[in-house]
Parts: C-alpha cells; sequence; structure tokens
C-alpha cells in the first residue's frame, strides 16, 4: 500500500471509532467465530460505554416567612431538578411534592437533601424562631382616683395613621369615686411602655364603650350605660384635639331603650362604626312596647353631638340579634353581619342563624335595606351563642370570622373558627357565591374573635384560646381559598400570667386561676403591626373550708404589641 493511501486508512478509522464511542456504541470484532478474527480482518477494541447521570441540581430553597413567633409554622418549598426522592432534617424526614410546613420551637436550620442514582445534593436554609411573648403586654390603668384598684373588661382599640394607639374600656364591678365612667387611654409614641400611656375619664354610669375613628384620626365612642329609671341610655362622644383632657370631650345623650346588659356587652360588642366620610353609626335594639325592634341609627350632618341630626330604621321587628358586626364599605354603605336568634320547629329550641345584610342609597328607608342573604341557618343552639366579626375590604367585599357553637350546620363544625368570604355577587338569591374555611383551630378555640384586614386586605384574627391564652392568626397567601395557608400562635400564655401574678384564693376556696384572651380587639398599625386588648378574668371557684360555695369572677383590661410573624 502506497503510504499516502495508508496515512489515509488510518485516518478514516480513527474517525470511525470516534463517531463509535460518540454514539456510546459497544463495538465487537467483526467475526466469523466468537473468538477468532477472519483472516486478513482487522479488530478494533473499544472502552465500554454507559450512560452517565449527574446528581440532582437544587434550584432554590426557601422558608416563608424566614422568621416565626413561637408556635407558628413556615413552609419550607424547594425547586429541584433531576431528584427522585427528598428528605430534609432535622425532625422532618423523607417528604414528596414541592413544601412543606414546618413549626420548630427553636431557630433551627434545615438542609434538603436531594437524590437519584447519581447521587446527593443538598442546600440549607434557616428559620428563625422568637419568643411567643409579646414586645409588650401589660395591664391598662386599673386604679381609682384615690389609688385603689377596680376591676376592667371590654378593650376597644383603634390606631391612627401616625401610630397613635387610642384605647376604650369600662369598669366590670365597682366604682372609681363614687362613679363609672368609661375610660379612654391614648400613647402617641413607644407604647410599649405603660408609662407613656393618659388615661381619661368619660361621662359617668357606663357599662359598655365603644371606639372608632373618623378619617382625620379623632376618637369617637358610643356609651351604653346602665340603668336609668328603668331604661339604658345611648350616649356618642367626640373629641377633636387634646383628647387626654376630659373637658374637650364632646357628649351628647342619643336614645333611652329597654335592653340586655348582657346582650349588648357580650354579643354586640362591634355595633358602632364610623364609615370613611366620617359619620359614625351604631346598631341596637329595644324591647319597648312602643319602640320594640333592631334599629340602625347614622348621623350624616356635621353636628352629631344634636340627637336631631340622627335617625333610625328598624331592620327587624320579632327577632333577638346577637353578635351583630357592622362595617362600612369605601363608599360608605353599610353592611351588617349578625345572628338572630329565632324559634326552631324542626328543634323546638330556639336557635341561631347567621344572616348577612346591606343597604346602598338611602338607608334611613326601610325598603332599601332588601339586601339580605341567610349564610347558615344553624351557627348556634339554645342559649349558647357564636359570635361574628365583619369587615369589609378596600373593593367593598365582605370578609367574615366565625366561631361556631353547637349543633351547628354543615359544612360548619361545633366551636370552630371559620373565615367567610365573598368576592362577586354577594346579595344573590343562594349562598353559593360565598366560601368558608376553617383556619385549622382545635375545638373550642375562638371566642369573641375580632377580624381586622391589614393594608392588603389579608386577613388577621385574635381569639380566646379556650381561656388558655390570647390567640393570633394571619394568612398572607390564598386566604379566599381552602388551600390558603394559616398561622396561628399563642400571643400570651395564660399560664405566664398565673406565674406572674399568682393570689391565693379568698375566703380559702379551693380554685383559683386565670383565664387569658378574653373579648379580644386588635387593630394595626401603618406597619401592619398588630395591637390588641383583651380581658384576663381572674377566678375563685369551688368550696371552702365551711362549705361556702366560691364563685368571683374578676376581669382587668389588658394591651399588647408584638411585630406581624
Amino acid at each position: 500500500m502506497k503510504p499516502q493511501r495508508f496515512i489515509i486508512f488510518i485516518f478514516l478509522m480513527g474517525l470511525v471509532a470516534s463517531a463509535i464511542v460518540a454514539s456510546n456504541a459497544i463495538v465487537r470484532p467483526v467475526s466469523a467465530e466468537p473468538n477468532r478474527a477472519p483472516k486478513g480482518s482487522h479488530q478494533v477494541y473499544l472502552p465500554l460505554v454507559i450512560n452517565q447521570v449527574n446528581p440532582p441540581v437544587i434550584n432554590s430553597l426557601t422558608a416563608t416567612p424566614p422568621s416565626i413567633i413561637a408556635g407558628g409554622s413556615s413552609t419550607l418549598a424547594w425547586n429541584v431538578a433531576g431528584a427522585t426522592s427528598y428528605s430534609i432534617s432535622p425532625s422532618v424526614g423523607t417528604v414528596a411534592g414541592t413544601s412543606i410546613n414546618v413549626s420548630p420551637s427553636t431557630t433551627t436550620e434545615y438542609t434538603l437533601t436531594a437524590t437519584n442514582s447519581g447521587g446527593s445534593t443538598t442546600a440549607k436554609v434557616t428559620v428563625t424562631v422568637t419568643s411567643a411573648s409579646p414586645s409588650a403586654a401589660f395591664w391598662l390603668p386599673y386604679n381609682t382616683l384615690d389609688g385603689s384598684i377596680i376591676s376592667t373588661y371590654g378593650t376597644s382599640v383603634a390606631v391612627d395613621s401616625a401610630g397613635g394607639i387610642h384605647v376604650a374600656y369600662s369598669i366590670y364591678t365597682g366604682t372609681d369615686n363614687g362613679a363609672q365612667p368609661a375610660y379612654y387611654a391614648y400613647c402617641a409614641t413607644n407604647c410599649n411602655n405603660i408609662a407613656n400611656w393618659t388615661r381619661t375619664r368619660i361621662s359617668d354610669n357606663i357599662q359598655d364603650v365603644r371606639l372608632a375613628l373618623d378619617p382625620a384620626g379623632h376618637p369617637r365612642l358610643m356609651l351604653f350605660t346602665h340603668y336609668i329609671n328603668d331604661l339604658r341610655e345611648y350616649r356618642y362622644a367626640a373629641c377633636n384635639a387634646n383628647c387626654t383632657n376630659s373637658a374637650n370631650w364632646a357628649i351628647a345623650p342619643l336614645i333611652a331603650v329597654n335592653d340586655s346588659g348582657a346582650r349588648r356587652s357580650y354579643f354586640n360588642n362591634r355595633y358602632f362604626a364610623v364609615d370613611a366620610q366620617g359619620h359614625p353609626a351604631m346598631v341596637y335594639s329595644d324591647q319597648s312596647s312602643e319602640h320594640y325592634g333592631t334599629f340602625f341609627a347614622q348621623c350624616l350632618a356635621n353636628n352629631c353631638m344634636d340627637p336631631a341630626n340622627w335617625a333610625d330604621v328598624m331592620l327587624a321587628q320579632a327577632e333577638w340579634w346577637k353578635s351583630t358586626s357592622l362595617a362600612f364599605t369605601p363608599s360608605g354603605q353599610p353592611r351588617v353581619a349578625f345572628g338572630n336568634f329565632v324559634w326552631s320547629e324542626a328543634r323546638q329550641a330556639y336557635v341561631t342563624n347567621l344572616w348577612y345584610i346591606g343597604c346602598d342609597t338611602a338607608c334611613y328607608n326601610q325598603a332599601n335595606w332588601n339586601k339580605n342573604i341567610q349564610l347558615a341557618n344553624s351557627i348556634g343552639y339554645g342559649t349558647v351563642d357564636a359570635m361574628v366579626s365583619l369587615r369589609i375590604d378596600s373593593l367593598g367585599r365582605p370578609r367574615m370570622a366565625l366561631y361556631t357553637s353547637n349543633y351547628v350546620s354543615q359544612p360548619l363544625q361545633p366551636y370552630k373558627l371559620f373565615y367567610i368570604w365573598c368576592n362577586t355577587s354577594c346579595f344573590s338569591s343562594s349562598s353559593s357565591d360565598w366560601g368558608v374555611t376553617q383556619i385549622g383551630s382545635a375545638s373550642n378555640e375562638g371566642d369573641g374573635v375580632d377580624l381586622t384586614l391589614d393594608a392588603n386586605n389579608r386577613p388577621r384574627m385574635a381569639y380566646d384560646l379556650e381561656g388558655t391564652g390570647l390567640g393570633y392568626a394571619y394568612c398572607n397567601t390564598n386566604c379566599e381559598s381552602n388551600t390558603g395557608t394559616w398561622t396561628r400562635v399563642k400571643v400570651e400564655a395564660t399560664s405566664v400570667i398565673q406565674a406572674q401574678y399568682p393570689s391565693y384564693p379568698p375566703r380559702s376556696c379551693a380554685i383559683q386561676t386565670w383565664f387569658n384572651g378574653k373579648r379580644a380587639s386588635l387593630a394595626f398599625d401603618a406597619a401592619g403591626n398588630p395591637r390588641i386588648g383583651y380581658d384576663a378574668e381572674h377566678w375563685w371557684g369551688g368550696y371552702d373550708a365551711y362549705g361556702n360555695f366560691c364563685d368571683i369572677d374578676v376581669p382587668v383590661s389588658r394591651f399588647t404589641l408584638f411585630p406581624q410573624p
């Protein structure tokens, strides 16, 4: 063979060998027999080549939120390519899908291990856990003018645009130097220090007080008195400047009614509101024979200190309303959620049904309150009652928190906390446009719930953890669906107060304990951080050494603030 042809032959053979290797093929010698090549042929021996699998690639591993309060939860989410299995340590183990919720009790670094036949890849993320104790929690002032102490209850909280905190509450039992005023407390800044708070005494003979702010941040109060000549009186109070001075408050008596004080202070404690235009309004009941029913009252004039500028309209005549919650759309249209206490022939007992009603224009005309829908035909049974809290978002859509009682109708369950919403056709002839989801609370957790929406219309709730503490629940994504993730936090445990403020039972009563988180009221500062007023109740029970029955209940109003988790 000529040298030039030999060189070309060798070059071509190299190209063939390279092509075979590139195709991952197994090349065997061309042979008539397995172990013997034909005479004059050439054998080419190449290495065995197989498919190579690379280890997985972890594109991301996140924790949302990255910081939680103890008792809360965070969602670990990952984006991984090429994995056949996953595990997370510590304390989690094998996982599937693309996310999982974790609830560490202390700050924890989580390691995700993604595995396939080619090996494993790891990534880490840290969930920071802060103390369950709030930034500040303290008793609202409960001393009288002469320095003695008094039992208080029923806080109502609001925060103005500058961050100033306004609180109103009442005397439960006893008097303050012979009087029973409502208390208005205010703090402008550094409100985690009780020394920065000022308390002002407003009016007298008050059983319950509700607070709201007008668009300028001025406090407005609705006062409900004890009996005066066999009737109770509603009084409207307003202040526009230097409100820590009682002389700057104006008070106007509105109407005297025959109504149950217990029903007003507990079941209807969201009956007062101020619309976005600054008009105060309330829903109230009167059992007087000449004025029997449930009414909506509002002042649309500039001078609401004149009772003549208030007008009302009957909403119902033959029903008892409980847990009434009043709110307004951004354009000032009233919306009311309530439980009506009616006789059920089927159960041969009184039941409480959940209703949502509204009016769009000329709301002093009863005919214009024809927008109504019954959301559930039983949220409570007998004398045990449910609680409802209504808010309207910035688009005019209703959102509710509901704590049920016993013997409820499906899809509700007894003694559970629910979130209810509607986005369109909320006054349609059926409730099909409404959604409901249980937020994951345990049984008997949610009484006294107060719902508030943050600046982004995201729901937050404060409520009673069955007397064991103050609860707080929030949702950030997909909240108006059954796939929303709710985080629940025990803000302050009753055991904390029990440890800090132990006391011995009077008269050697067998039982003494605290119950915390009662009658919560929730508001937010401009950054979305919670500010909550609530009651802690000190109970004595059982029998003393002489066989006398002990039944003493002493509530004291309390306040807490903490960063949004």
